[in-house]
């Protein structure tokens, strides 16, 4: 094979298996379960605010005009829960209402042609009607005779349809019991929508941050932390799970039947059975979060310390110009001494000339 192609084959991309497998997935999963729970957190808290710009439920006298409106008779008296969310005496959490039960046979083969009947009334007075997947009611080619009919068909159960108008919605329900239930209750300002989606985006970017910090301080835990912070995290999720999976369904239930539902974020942590597992699984994850914080760092490297006198910067010595120096003359070497008895030779011969 030429040195080219095994670069190209040595170089090619390696396959999705491999790629997955090469990834270290616990630092997303627990930065993506933390922004998740942040997200679904502040998105409450930002949708709860804006329910607080909402106005107030129709008094009696406008309550019983719309249903009057609505059921083209009379119409019994009202209950009330004017607070903007709670609960039930059966337990049930929801939107604060003004409901007017009205007798009905949900079962029999008229019920549709009667949630239809309603439905038109508000529509012709300037509602706003969205209706379910349930309340599309007969057809209009359908054989008028079925109006009155008792004949048994199967039993709808549960939300018909909803009519928007100014401040105010107006539910019409089916059930329970033999019994149909129209409710006005307050519509959602656009605040409720902002905050929420501002809330949780905020929430979730912190989430995701926080999680990821805290997977870097993980690695300097030691074995007995890293074991307690994996199983409080592991329980942590085990509880908060159930109600995730409870609010994506609920949402996605809301909006297969309607085009604007209003279901609250904090929908599932409402919920009686549900309350304590979600308060336990918060408490779970605070302990494990104190576990990572107290995680000791190394310390960063000192520099080696720098001597005072290597510290001094050195002074460049100024220049000077270097003259030339002037050649000194060489010296006679020195005349070695005089052998014994030569000095009186040289006298007699200079006393010979």
């Amino acid at each position: 094979m030429p040195l080219d192609l095994r670069t190209r084959w040595a170089a090619r991309p390696r396959s999705l298996v491999t790629r997955v497998r090469s990834v270290n997935w616990r630092p997303i999963l627990v930065a993506l379960f933390v922004a998740v729970l942040l997200g679904l957190a502040g998105g409450s808290v930002g949708q709860w605010l804006g329910w607080r710009t909402a106005g107030a439920l129709p008094t009696d006298a406008e309550a019983e005009a719309i249903a009057r409106l609505a059921i083209n008779g009379p119409v019994p008296e009202p209950e009330r829960r004017d607070e903007f969310f709670g609960y039930d005496p059966d337990g049930t959490y929801g939107p604060g209402y003004v409901r007017f039960v009205l007798p009905a046979d949900p079962a029999s083969a008229s019920f549709p042609w009667l949630a239809k009947d309603v439905r038109v009334r508000l529509d012709t007075a300037g509602w706003a009607v969205d209706k379910t997947w349930a309340g599309d009611g007969p057809d209009a080619k359908s054989d008028p005779s079925r109006r009155s009919s008792s004949d048994r068909a199967e039993r709808v159960d549960g939300l018909m349809f909803v009519a928007d108008k100014g401040d105010w919605r107006v539910r019409y329900l089916a059930g329970p019991g033999d019994e149909a239930r129209l409710e006005i209750v307050r519509l959602a300002p656009i605040a409720v929508t902002a905050g929420g989606a501002l809330g949780g985006l905020l929430s979730a970017v912190a989430g995701w941050l926080i999680g990821l910090r805290a997977t870097r301080r993980f690695g300097h835990l030691g074995p007995f932390g890293k074991r307690a912070a994996r199983w409080l995290v592991l329980a942590s999720v085990v509880g908060m799970l159930p109600l995730l999976l409870l609010t994506l369904i609920r949402l996605v239930a809301g909006h297969a039947q309607l085009s604007s539902p209003q279901i609250p974020l904090w929908t599932a942590f409402a919920q009686p059975l549900l309350m304590p597992l979600a308060v336990a699984a918060v408490i779970l994850l605070g302990a494990a979060a104190a576990v990572v914080v107290g995680a000791r760092l190394p310390e960063p490297a000192q520099p080696a310390p720098v001597s005072a006198r290597q510290a001094e910067p050195a002074t460049p010595a100024p220049a000077v110009a270097r003259q030339a120096e002037p050649a000194q003359p060489e010296q006679p070497a020195p005349l070695e001494p005089a052998l014994e008895g030569e000095s009186e030779v040289n006298g007699a011969l200079r006393e010979g000339d």
